[in-house]
């Protein structure tokens, strides 16, 4: 079971490869998992990245060959958006 830190689940997408699946809460939090490790430890997945940030998630995408992946932050002072790019590399993390 994949779960939140905040609150339900808004919105969850697919990488184009399959690799990725990125759970986005309503505001603050959106994880990446490993969908080849979902499964394998009782928290529900033993690579994840969790990214945190301040404001609503307007929305979460990945770039059709899966290598960006992109949060649209709804704030009225501040509506961005962030470009997180795949680390191809051993690290702890999955996009930077």
């Amino acid at each position: 079971l994949l779960r939140g830190r905040l609150g339900a689940v808004r919105s969850l997408r697919f990488s184009a490869d399959g690799r990725f699946l990125a759970m986005a809460e309503p505001a603050d939090f959106v994880h990446i998992y490993d969908t080849r490790t979902i499964g394998t430890t009782d928290a529900g997945c033993s690579k994840a990245q969790e990214i945190d940030l301040f404001g609503e998630v307007a929305g979460i995408s990945f770039s059709p060959d899966s290598d960006a992946f992109f949060i649209g932050i709804e704030e009225l002072s501040y509506g961005s958006l962030l470009e997180y790019n795949r680390v191809h590399k051993r690290s702890n993390h999955l996009f930077y």
